[in-house]
């Protein structure tokens, strides 16, 4: 049916930002986000929990599948494959730390979880509400922003001040790698990893700052993404380690 059609890749998008369906959809996930941060609490007796850590695994990793055949449909070149975003490669880190619950994988899905809630709130996609792919979009990055919540809530996971270092080593290489391909490929329209080479979405200050140039833009975008990491652990890291 038309509900499940996607629009071509580079056609004009159907979402607007600030409209009322947008507006909804952030109030809702916003809703939801706390409604289950007060609730997943209650799974850590349930015999249960081990369904609900594994749905949200095999849906996180069904969506990225999903993503993936929907560019080899449209015969894409190969590096229009690659992550554009870390919230590519946190559906790979939220599935191994739900399945391992390993501390590293749970360290930088935490962290990269500020990009996904910045996806809530200013998504970059072309369907609106009367495609699927405008629920999926958003279950994707609701589901990547809670799964380290879940391991925080349910399994006593905590963050510490060290930890924000973890996050830096670990992005930063990622980014610059973004940044060298990018260039090195030159084609915005299939390759743009991890937003280095232009803003993800229209927005007045990023557009300023591309303004001068790729490299002040690029530098500016790496300060911005250390500021915001920094930023969303101060609510939740135990400052005495």
């Amino acid at each position: 049916t038309m509900f499940f059609t996607r629009l071509t890749p580079g056609s004009e998008p159907e979402f607007i930002l600030f409209s009322t369906a947008h507006f909804i959809a952030v109030l809702f996930s916003m809703f939801l986000l706390l409604y289950f941060l007060y609730k997943l609490p209650k799974l850590k007796t349930s015999k249960y929990e081990p369904f609900v850590r594994y749905f949200i695994v095999i849906y996180l990793l069904f969506s990225s599948l999903y993503k993936q055949y929907y560019l080899l449909k449209w015969n894409v070149p190969w590096y229009a494959h690659l992550p554009n975003a870390t919230c590519g490669l946190a559906i790979v880190t939220a599935s191994l730390m739900f399945i391992t619950k390993k501390r590293i994988y749970f360290v930088i899905t935490f962290y990269w979880g500020w990009g996904a809630f910045l996806a809530l709130l200013f998504p970059n996609m072309l369907e609106g509400p009367t495609k699927y792919y405008f629920y999926q979009f958003y279950l994707r990055h609701f589901l990547i922003v809670l799964s380290s919540f879940y391991m925080i809530k349910v399994f006593d996971k905590k963050i510490f001040k060290s930890d924000y270092k973890t996050y830096v080593s670990i992005t930063l290489p990622i980014a610059l790698i973004g940044l060298f391909l990018s260039l090195l490929i030159n084609d915005l329209d299939n390759l743009n990893m991890m937003y280095m080479t232009e803003p993800p979405v229209k927005n007045i200050i990023l557009d300023y700052v591309y303004s001068f140039g790729h490299a002040i833009y690029a530098f500016f975008w790496i300060t911005v993404a250390l500021l915001l990491g920094y930023l969303w652990q101060l609510p939740f890291y135990k400052r005495n380690v």
